[in-house]
């Protein structure tokens, strides 16, 4: 990421697997939450300071662009929404439904966030 210099204006969020079989990624994740919203936060943090610097750099209000892909599959995730206990293991107990569905809720939670934390940025979370 050091290669990279402002402006950097837009990141789209987007990687996925769906229905994928249990099972966990190389950092212990189970595979769909950690594919489908651990990969994506680790890359925004890291590309967090170069997106500041473009907001600082650029005059314009939308100088950075962040996009979000979340799915109507939110609704799917566990009742009572993301359950803590099944994100460091294959989860193979759970369906891979529900799993695909927390990982999705989390990425809409996350684009909430963001909001929160950088309105400088545009932002947007998109269920296709």
């Amino acid at each position: 990421m050091h290669m990279l210099q402002p402006p950097y204006n837009a990141n789209f969020l987007n990687a996925g697997i769906m229905a994928a079989p249990a099972g966990v990624t190389k950092d212990g994740y189970e595979v769909q939450f950690g594919t489908n919203h651990v990969g994506h936060a680790l890359l925004l943090k890291f590309l967090t300071p170069l997106l500041v610097d473009t907001t600082i750099k650029c005059s314009s209000a939308s100088a950075v662009r962040l996009a979000v892909l979340s799915s109507s599959a939110h609704k799917y995730s566990l009742p009572g929404g993301i359950d803590l206990s099944t994100l460091k293991r294959s989860a193979e107990d759970i369906s891979a439904v529900y799993r695909y569905g927390q990982s999705k809720l989390a990425n809409g939670v996350y684009a909430r966030e963001l909001s929160e934390r950088y309105p400088q940025f545009a932002k947007v979370s998109v269920s296709p």
